[in-house]
């Protein structure tokens, strides 16, 4: 059995939303630059870094 993720009243407020064109999805869910670069970093590599840098 699968439990209902939204509420009825959930799912009304979300039907209520306007309708996202295609050139907005693509604005907001497009990675930048810098999205990519931190998606690439290790474990190992924050690690480094926040050693090297003496954070605690």
């Amino acid at each position: 059995m699968v439990a209902p993720v939204f509420t009825n009243e959930e799912l009304e407020g979300l039907r209520c939303l306007p309708e996202i064109g295609r050139e907005e999805l693509f604005r907001f869910f497009t990675p930048t630059p810098a999205d990519v670069a931190f998606e690439s970093l290790t474990a190992v590599d924050i690690l480094r870094e926040l050693n090297a840098t003496g954070a605690r």
